[in-house]
């Protein structure tokens, strides 16, 4: 009987240019995968920290789910994975959850790790924000499952480079139509828009083009990597700031738009098969 159970992107046949089954992601070079462990038990943090190596992860260790999210908060984007106790004093792994994802708002998986998988812990588990669960005590054999799983789904992550598939994800599982509906309405006219934007900022308009460049950063910005929200926010500002020369900065902006909206086409693609 599996012991494990748990979540992962899944990937596009079509893209990736072969066929795949559901949820393979197989095919890329196997990669170093950051790991915290959040757990107040030193015997854990030690049997796992034994098999760190053999398990080609490069782990840190957390005491409660407040140092967890302090480190979360510092060094969030060093983390691929957290494994997380749920009973643990100061702040247990639900509460933590919970901050990770409504207050951090990073959507890296999360896996539980816990005594008990009956319905009612598991849906907890959901609604906090967790991806799975592994059962405790924890075997180095499911272990090992789970995080060749997260590891081949990092791996295949990159034709969704510029997407945030953590959130993508949780959106997803809390309404797949609206997110459906939301993104068809974004990847239709946020192209039209931009260029709106720098026909306005052409025509001596800069406000009424920041303004539009701004809308971005609530909207595709939910969903795209940090790097588009800091080009977003750069943009705005040359705008407002009445920066002439301009139009090389569009022209990249452009590039990127168009990379991250053939993306979010390729994920509802994806969650439609």
């Amino acid at each position: 009987m599996m012991r494990a159970a748990f979540s992962y992107p899944k990937r596009n046949a079509r893209a990736a240019g072969g066929s795949m089954k559901q949820g393979d992601c197989a095919g890329a070079k196997p990669s170093r995968l950051s790991v915290l462990l959040v757990d107040d038990s030193e015997i854990n943090r030690l049997f796992v920290s034994s098999l760190a190596e053999d398990l080609g992860i490069a782990l840190d260790c957390a005491n409660d789910g407040a140092e967890a999210v302090r480190l979360l908060r510092d060094h969030g984007g060093r983390y691929q994975l957290v494994l997380m106790d749920l009973q643990m004093p100061v702040l247990d792994g639900l509460g933590a959850t919970r901050t990770i994802r409504e207050e951090l708002q990073l959507g890296l998986p999360i896996i539980a790790l816990t005594a008990s998988a009956d319905p009612e812990q598991r849906e907890n588990c959901r609604r906090a924000g967790m991806n799975g669960f592994l059962l405790k005590p924890v075997e180095g054999e499911r272990l090992s499952q789970l995080i060749d799983h997260y590891r081949a789904c990092n791996d295949a992550s990159g034709e969704y480079g510029k997407l945030k598939l953590g959130t993508l994800d949780l959106l997803h599982r809390a309404s797949a139509a609206r997110l459906s509906s939301t993104l068809r309405e974004a990847v239709a006219t946020c192209r039209e828009e931009f260029d709106q934007a720098c026909q306005q900022w052409r025509e001596g308009d800069a406000e009424a083009a920041a303004r539009l460049i701004h809308r971005y950063r609530g909207s595709l910005g939910t969903f795209a990597h940090d790097g588009f929200v800091r080009q977003t926010l750069d943009l705005e500002h040359a705008v407002r700031q009445g920066e002439k020369d301009l139009e090389s900065r569009f022209d990249a902006f452009r590039t990127e738009l168009d990379e991250l909206r053939r993306q979010l086409q390729l994920w509802m693609e994806s969650r439609a098969d």
